[in-house]
């Protein structure tokens, strides 16, 4: 489920909400949501901004 992101990181997933991505990892009992960002940011800089 979610879009995939792993040219952002690996195994990076997507998915939005209203005007928001909520990124996450998939794990074997659910997932890890890493970060919400309103969705026209630009990704590369907000993921380089923050060394992911």
């Amino acid at each position: 489920m979610g879009k995939d992101y792993s040219w952002v990181a690996f195994d990076l997933r997507g998915f939005i909400v209203n005007d928001y991505i909520v990124f996450y990892y998939p794990l074997e009992n659910g997932i890890e949501i890493v970060r919400v960002v309103y969705g026209k940011r630009d990704l590369g800089a907000v993921f380089e901004e923050f060394g992911d």
